[in-house]
């Protein structure tokens, strides 16, 4: 019984400038068990800004965004949850 699980699909804006892009991908549609799909593998450690969230028919879509900075978003979101821990 699966009641509480829910298919996602992640939309994944990225920088095409290549003087820009600060993270390792590759695109791997042309191995994938769906080459109609822009599928994209993306190096370890990348990291991505949520944009908006929304449902849609079946499954929840995530709208990302390609960030370059990954220290600074990293180190905003510690001390958000640092944040709310020192307030429970």
């Amino acid at each position: 019984d699966h009641e509480d699980v829910v298919n996602v699909l992640f939309e994944v804006t990225c920088e095409t400038d290549l003087g820009r892009i600060t993270a390792i991908c590759a695109d791997i549609s042309k191995i994938s068990a769906h080459p109609i799909e822009a599928e994209v593998l993306f190096g370890l450690g990348t990291c991505f800004q949520i944009v908006s969230t929304r449902m849609d028919k079946s499954f929840r879509v995530f709208q990302l965004k390609l960030v370059n900075d990954a220290a600074s978003v990293s180190k905003s979101y510690f001390k958000e949850k640092l944040e709310e821990l020192m307030h429970i």
